[in-house]
């Protein structure tokens, strides 16, 4: 798919992009086997990627533009770290049919948008860190938020009576599959394994943690047991939690049921 120059007319100080994305036959056969089989989480994917035009070098770097809002088929994306975004699992796979795409932002240097199709095979470097990598306890998190409401050492001034915390994926923004933090990690929120690869597959990868920021190469990737059994149990409506003061959680559900 071509790349297509963020280039509308100005609305007051924002910029709106209405593109309309069809997959052709070719396209939709590589990301699923028929039309009625679900579209596999394999490395068949569209990916959505940002880059400025810089007419003095010949290779675009990724960037956003400024306070981007993303819209793909009702589903809200924003962006929080450099990168293509992976937005097959909210797309209509199947031929020619729209797929609506809706772009908003704050005035800025031009902007090349690219939708990419993507049929890439897997790394085997990175399918073998996904292998080995440990797993935390179930009760290692589940003590880790406990100490959260009750104060590490049970004397804070400060008592956390509720605590939501999303089941998105900070750098895809879709549900979670495998629940991952790095082993420097403090924090109890997760993100998504694979989507944590799409985003460093590229020239200069960071392998960063994009909640804390810490350093979080492939093999210092722990998955996470108590995410792991949530995320297992949530209703199908469910896109975040609430977390409870003895560690179990609540479902927050989109339902009005």
């Amino acid at each position: 798919m071509q790349p297509q120059l963020l280039d509308t007319k100005w609305n007051l100080f924002k910029k709106v992009v209405q593109i309309n994305l069809t997959l052709n036959n070719f396209q939709t056969t590589k990301l699923r086997d028929t039309e009625n089989t679900p579209i596999k989480r394999s490395h068949k994917k569209v990916l959505l990627r940002f880059c400025q035009v810089n007419p003095n070098k010949e290779v675009f770097l990724d960037r956003y533009p400024p306070k981007v809002f993303i819209q793909v088929n009702d589903q809200l994306f924003l962006p929080r770290k450099q990168g293509p975004i992976n937005i097959t699992s909210v797309l209509t796979v199947k031929p020619f049919l729209k797929n609506s795409i809706k772009i908003i932002f704050q005035r800025s240097d031009k902007i090349f948008i690219g939708v990419l199709f993507i049929a890439q095979t897997p790394n085997p470097q990175l399918w073998d860190h996904k292998s080995i990598s440990l797993i935390q306890e179930y009760k290692v998190t589940r003590n880790k938020i406990a100490n959260l409401f009750h104060g590490a050492d049970g004397d804070s001034d400060v008592k956390i009576t509720s605590l939501n915390v999303s089941l998105k994926c900070p750098l895809s923004q879709i549900l979670i599959n495998v629940p991952c933090i790095g082993k420097r990690c403090m924090h109890i929120e997760c993100f998504d394994m694979e989507s944590y690869f799409d985003a460093n597959s590229t020239k200069n990868p960071k392998w960063e943690c994009p909640i804390c920021r810490k350093g979080c190469q492939p093999d210092n990737l722990i998955i996470d047991g108590y995410w792991k059994a949530v995320l297992k149990e949530i209703p199908l409506d469910c896109t975040s939690v609430s977390l409870q003061k003895d560690g179990s959680w609540i479902p927050l559900c989109n339902s009005k049921n």
